[in-house]
């Protein structure tokens, strides 16, 4: 099998996306707070905030799942 196919390849890549990303997202939770009246004044603000927020949560979420998956061996120890 390649090793493109071994999750345990990745597991250094997705542990880097997943701290990059969340410390990103507590950036963008802290300025969001700061900017919240600027934010809720404007449609284009509040559609930005919301798609940031998302993306970058789904970033976390997508590392969290490949970091704590279990290939054909079982689970990882």
């Amino acid at each position: 099998m390649h090793d493109a196919y071994q999750i345990n390849q990745w597991q250094g890549l997705y542990t880097t996306l997943g701290g990059s990303a969340a410390a990103l997202a507590g950036l963008l939770f802290i300025a969001v707070s700061i900017q919240i009246r600027r934010i809720a004044q404007s449609p284009i603000y509040r559609a930005r905030a919301w798609g940031n927020t998302f993306l970058i949560v789904a970033l976390v979420v997508d590392a969290g799942f490949v970091l704590n998956s279990t290939g054909r061996d079982g689970p990882r120890r």
